[in-house]
Parts: structure tokens; sequence; C-alpha cells
């Protein structure tokens, strides 16, 4: 189920999506702008929550997820600053009440 809502929003050409253990997901989007990145993060937190998922008895389980948004220069190699900074503000968004987005500082 979140497979397919994070394939209805991420492009494989322009994004690469990785899982980095546990339940954590990571979303490379080269080239793209912050203001995209976060509009993107809000597409796909929505369409998780659009998207409940069918229980074996039939009911349906209301899915949310949070997301943490960095974004560096186009022509940076501070991979691990991104890391660190994304995953900084992923935290932030639990903390703040999960199922929310949130972005780090520039």
């Amino acid at each position: 189920m979140l497979a397919a809502a994070a394939a209805s929003r991420i492009r494989a050409a322009d994004a690469v999506l990785s899982r980095l253990g546990g339940d954590e997901l990571a979303v490379l989007m080269p080239g793209c702008g912050r203001d995209t990145g976060v509009q993107r993060a809000e597409e796909l937190l929505d369409a998780v929550r659009a998207t409940p998922m069918t229980l074996l008895d039939g009911r349906l389980l209301a899915l949310s997820i949070s997301v943490g948004v960095a974004h560096v220069a186009q022509h940076s190699t501070d991979r691990r600053g991104l890391y660190t900074a994304a995953d900084a503000a992923l935290y932030d968004a639990k903390r703040a009440g999960r199922g929310r987005v949130s972005v780090a500082a520039a």
C-alpha cells in the first residue's frame, strides 16, 4: 500500500526511492528545488492519507507518514549533511505529532 502511494507520487525518471532501515525511506530528487521538494512531500503525505489499507477482515486502517525534507545546492557534495538535515527534519515532524511534513532549516 505504501509502495503504491509512493509510486503514484515519485517518478523513477527523476527520483530514487530507497529504504534506509526499519520504517524509514529516503527519496532523493536530483535537480529538485526546495519548494518543489516540499510540495512533493506534501503530495505524498496526502496520497498516503487518502489510501487506507484493507485488513484481512475487510476493515480499513488509516495510514499516515511523517516526512523530513532537506535541500542542498545542486553542485554540493555534502551528502552526509543532507542526510543529517533530512533526518533531523523527520524527527521534528514526528515530535510535532506525526502525519506532517517538516523542512530542515536552509
